[in-house]
Formats: C-alpha cells, sequence, structure tokens
C-alpha cells in the first residue's frame, strides 16, 4: 500500500504540472487515505485475543 501511496503522489505531481488538477487532487486525497489506513493499521496490529473461556 505504502508503494502504491508514493506512486499516486507522483502521478498527482505530474498531473498538476499537465493542469489537470481536479484529477491531480483526487489522486493525491486517495494517497494521504491510504498513508493513514497504514499508520491506524500498524498502530492497531496488536494480536487479538479471542473471548476468555471461563
Amino acid at each position: 500500500m505504502k508503494e502504491l501511496s508514493v506512486t499516486l503522489q507522483n502521478r498527482a505531481g505530474e498531473l498538476t504540472l499537465a493542469r489537470e488538477d481536479d484529477i491531480a487532487v483526487l489522486m493525491s486525497g486517495v494517497a494521504v487515505t491510504l498513508e493513514a489506513l497504514l499508520v491506524l493499521a500498524q498502530e492497531t496490529g496488536s494480536p487479538r485475543m479471542g473471548p476468555s473461556e471461563e
């Protein structure tokens, strides 16, 4: 996902230079969202524990 995010950011930069601002903003937003999801996944990545059997 990190590689996809970087690729989207790079492509958004290229589109901005080509005056394709609408799609560039959209792609940049998707890239930021992917990075946020990566951070959340890392922070909540502790092992899951099932219900206790008592």
